[in-house]
């Protein structure tokens, strides 16, 4: 009796006693492609982080530009009533972990197209925000009052 050998079967045999001779989508990665790979990972999640840290810094400056301007506002809101108005008077504070600095000008010029006016009875105030150990105002607002009644003339 002859013993017939199925293909299929033989091949199968033929893989398993001679391994270099599978076939190519039977033998898994190589590793220049387990390498390439790795390598695209690294990089997807370098950009990843690299863009976590950038979203992380912009909500740090933002959440400290509003802490700013809600501090020059409040400085604003007390003009005359907390803060003295007369010309040449300057004042500093601490609010909120932040310094200010609110220096008051009297007989501001405006321009007006090509004349300019000077107002008597206005005041300017110039108030800055600072940042621990900044000497760049994190925030700047002008704000113009108009001279107490007593003062004007």
């Amino acid at each position: 009796m002859k013993v017939r050998v199925v293909p299929a079967l033989g091949a199968w045999r033929n893989a398993l006693a001679h391994p270099a001779r599978r076939r190519r989508s039977d033998r898994g990665f190589s590793l220049v492609e387990a390498l390439v790979a790795l390598a695209i990972a690294a990089g997807v999640m370098v950009a990843a982080y690299q863009g976590g840290s950038a979203a992380l810094g912009l909500k740090q400056r933002s959440e400290t530009q509003a802490r700013a301007i809600l501090i020059a506002n409040d400085i604003a809101a007390r003009l005359g009533r907390d803060i003295e108005l007369w010309s040449g008077h300057t004042m500093t504070g601490e609010a909120d972990g932040m310094s200010w600095r609110v220096a008051i000008s009297g007989n501001p010029e405006l321009s007006t197209g090509n004349d300019s006016v000077i107002m008597e009875d206005l005041l300017r105030a110039d108030i800055a925000v600072f940042t621990a150990g900044a000497s760049v105002p994190a925030f700047r607002i002008t704000a113009y009052r108009m001279l107490p009644a007593v003062v004007r003339r």
